[in-house]
């Protein structure tokens, strides 16, 4: 199963780290797709990125589930929800959702919800 998470920000290094951290360290028998939408930021947010972007290509960082791919782009956008929606064009995962930069998912949150989605399929969306 594929996960892929959204994550619109502008100007959010104070907690992006956090943010990330917290979806390419889930563990579990997954896929995580992580999609990384920057609305221009004049702040660190980009320099945040791109170390990740560059530890995830290299094996630094650690992966606890079958494989976290991390996309992102920087541009002009037209406020939150148009980041977002331009975050799930071209999506592949099987689960979709997004996080804030400024949020977190708790460790374990996605092995739970593939856990839910696999036992009860007739289910169509979560809300937490």
């Amino acid at each position: 199963m594929k996960l892929s998470i959204v994550t619109p920000v502008y100007n959010g290094e104070r907690y992006l780290k956090e943010t990330i951290e917290s979806v390419i360290s889930q563990e579990g028998d997954f896929e995580i797709e992580y999609i990384i939408r920057d609305g221009g930021s004049e702040d660190g947010t980009l320099q945040i990125i791109r170390s990740y972007n560059e530890k995830l290509h290299t094996g630094l960082q650690p992966i606890r589930c079958r494989g976290v791919t991390l996309a992102w782009y920087s541009e002009k956008d037209r406020g939150m929800y148009d980041a977002i929606n331009k975050g799930f064009d071209g999506v592949t995962g099987d689960i979709c959702a997004y996080i804030n930069s400024d949020d977190f998912y708790l460790p374990g949150a996605f092995a739970i919800i593939v856990r839910v989605f696999t036992a009860y399929p007739d289910i169509v969306w979560l809300k937490g």
